[in-house]
């Protein structure tokens, strides 16, 4: 479940609620961020999954999952692109109990790239060190981020728009 004014995880559900659901009963609270993007290109269907690398205030290992992405207008499959969320417990980064939860950290995509094979990041700023602009390297990261998207290729170099990501 959602804050809808904030994007933050409020709690976790045994099933998907819906207007008739006992929250009390089948959630339970959890303080967490999500972290969610899209990954199209030509070995897209072959991702299993993130991992994450030089983390900093993560209370958890980042739960992820990978499935085909869907329409939300009908709710029919995209062909060629599959969709990610990682559920991320971000900590205490300062001792300041005023100051937001974060969490710091690299994103890899799963299995690493074999051979020739590269991930380039959605970004209009390839060196930005902004977290909503997709950085190499997430920094104390405090909202939930939306369209963190990759562009998985075969062979060749990222093209416009995008940055080298992995290897």
């Amino acid at each position: 479940m959602f804050d809808d004014s904030s994007g933050a995880v409020i709690a976790q559900c045994t099933t998907a609620p819906d207007d008739h659901t006992d929250i009390a009963a089948t959630c339970t609270p959890l303080q967490a961020l999500l972290l969610r993007g899209d990954l199209s290109g030509s070995w897209a269907a072959a991702v299993t999954g993130l991992s994450f690398s030089a983390t900093q205030h993560l209370l958890a290992v980042p739960d992820c999952h990978v499935a085909d992405a869907v329409s939300h207008n009908d709710g029919r499959p995209i062909a060629g692109v599959r969709s990610y969320a990682c559920l991320m417990r971000a900590g205490d980064h300062d001792t300041d109990p005023g100051t937001p939860r974060a969490w710091s950290g690299q994103s890899r995509i799963a299995p690493e790239p074999a051979g020739t094979q590269l991930v380039c990041r959605y970004t209009t700023a390839p060196s930005t060190t902004r977290n909503e602009e997709h950085p190499a390297l997430y920094s104390l990261v405090t909202r939930s981020l939306h369209h963190q998207n990759f562009l998985l290729l075969d062979t060749g170099a990222c093209p416009a728009g995008t940055a080298p990501h992995q290897p």
